[in-house]
């Protein structure tokens, strides 16, 4: 699992600044939508602004978190070298699936939130 979710981050690094950008731009739809700016005097972009910076910072954590996981160990090294190589995989399963985790969170947020910003 955690090699395919390497070959998506992989995928995700060459779209890494522009997940930032998007990021960027989705915080200030927020605060343009917060302070009440006059181009922006009413709430209509606070819950898809939220939305999108979640998504932003769900795929950004993806793309940087994943891109070097370890290769699995070889049968033939030293006890410590396979130890140290099955332990940090054991640190990147964890992370995998909390991001994963994560993912279904914010998927559900997404949905919850924008079919209320819809409704209002």
């Amino acid at each position: 699992m955690i090699e395919r979710l390497q070959t998506i981050a992989s995928f995700l690094s060459r779209f890494r600044v522009l997940i930032y950008l998007l990021g960027l731009v989705f915080v200030g739809l927020f605060l343009l939508s917060l302070f009440e700016v006059s181009t922006a005097a009413e709430y209509d972009l606070l819950i898809p602004s939220i939305v999108g910076f979640c998504w932003a910072l769900t795929l950004y954590c993806f793309s940087t978190l994943f891109i070097s996981v370890p290769q699995r160990p070889d049968p033939k090294a030293k006890f410590w070298a396979r130890w140290r190589s099955k332990f940090k995989r054991g640190l990147f399963w964890e992370l995998a699936i909390l991001l994963l985790l994560l993912t279904a969170a914010v998927l559900i947020l997404s949905f919850q939130l924008l079919r209320t910003w819809m409704m209002a």
